[in-house]
C-alpha cells in the first residue's frame, strides 16, 4: 500500500502534520508513506522513522505555474498511490490530489471545488478544534480510531550532536530568541525583543539569538537594541544553522522567545 500526505504550507503546519503521519503509520504498519512539503523543509524530516520519502514542492520557483504542476501530477500518477490525504486547501493542492489518480483521496469539504478533487471530504472544523485535531479529522473516512495526538520529530544524529556540543559549554538558564517572522504583521517589535534579552542577561541567563538566512539583518538590529553585543553569555547564531540543527538547538533551551504569532510566545522547556 502506498500513501501520500500533501502539506506544502509553512514550517509549523508541516510539523503539526506529524500526528497524522504517526496515526497512519500505526494503522497501516506495512504501508509505504510519502510526505510532500514545501521547498526547504525536507531536511527537517529526513530522519523521521517510517517515511519512505520526503519530497519538496517548490511552488514559488521551479514548480510554479500550471505546466510544472501538470508535470508533477503525471509523476505522482506514475507512483500509483492507493491513498492520498491533503491537509492543504488550495486549488493547486486539489488538482494534485486529482492527478494522483489514487482511488481514495481525502481532503476538506471547503472550498466547494474540493468535492470534485477528493473521493471523501470532511468538515475542517475551523474555529472549533485546534490544528492537530483538525488534521486528524482526515482519517475519519478510514474509520481509524487509534489516534496519535502528539508530534514526535526525530532529528538527524549529526544535528543532535552539534547542539549537544554547543550547549556543553553554556552555563545557567539558557534563553533562545528568534525575532524573525514570515509575516511582518505578526512580528513583535524588535526593541521589545532587545529589552527582554537585556533583562534576562542581567538576571544571569545565557542568551542565544537565532534567525534564518533571510532574517540576519533583523537579528542584528535586535542584538543592537539589547546592548549585549560582544558580552559574555551572549551567542549570535543568526543564519548559522541548518534547519535540523536549529530544531536540535531549540530542543535544549530552558526558555524560548518568539514573536512570530504575536504578540509574543514564551515557552519553558519541560
Amino acid at each position: 500500500m502506498r500513501i501520500g500526505v500533501w502539506n506544502t504550507a509553512f514550517l509549523g503546519d508541516a510539523v503539526l502534520t506529524l500526528p497524522l503521519l504517526h496515526t497512519l503509520q500505526r494503522a497501516y504498519p506495512g504501508a509505504e508513506l510519502h510526505f510532500f512539503v514545501r521547498r526547504g523543509l525536507a531536511s527537517l524530516f529526513a530522519a523521521q522513522p517510517g517515511l519512505a520519502g520526503v519530497h519538496e514542492f517548490d511552488k514559488r520557483g521551479g514548480d510554479r505555474g500550471l505546466r510544472a504542476a501538470m508535470r508533477l501530477g503525471r509523476k505522482l500518477a506514475r507512483m500509483r498511490f492507493d491513498l492520498w490525504l491533503s491537509p492543504h486547501t488550495s486549488l493547486r493542492s486539489g488538482l494534485m490530489a486529482r492527478w494522483t489518480t489514487a482511488p481514495r483521496r481525502i481532503g476538506y469539504s471547503k472550498p466547494a471545488w474540493n468535492h470534485y478533487f477528493y473521493t471523501h471530504t470532511v468538515d475542517r472544523g475551523f474555529g472549533a478544534v485546534d490544528e492537530i485535531d483538525r488534521l486528524l479529522r482526515l482519517v475519519r473516512p478510514l474509520r481509524i480510531t487509534d489516534l496519535v495526538t502528539e508530534p514526535d520529530l526525530v532529528l538527524p544524529p549529526a544535528a543532535v550532536a552539534k547542539a549537544a556540543e554547543f550547549f556543553a559549554g553554556l552555563s545557567g538558564p539558557v534563553l533562545g530568541v528568534h525575532p524573525g517572522s514570515t509575516w511582518p504583521t505578526k512580528q513583535w517589535p524588535e526593541d521589545s525583543f532587545g529589552a527582554v534579552m537585556a533583562r534576562a542577561h542581567a538576571a544571569g541567563a545565557t542568551v542565544v539569538l537565532f534567525a534564518g538566512p533571510d532574517e540576519r539583518d533583523c537579528a542584528a538590529r535586535v542584538l543592537a537594541a539589547s546592548g549585549l553585543g560582544g558580552k559574555d553569555r551572549v551567542h549570535d547564531l543568526a543564519g548559522a544553522l541548518a534547519l535540523p540543527e536549529l530544531a536540535a538547538h531549540l530542543a535544549r533551551l530552558d526558555c524560548y522567545l518568539t514573536g512570530d504569532s504575536g504578540p509574543m510566545h514564551l515557552a519553558w522547556a519541560g
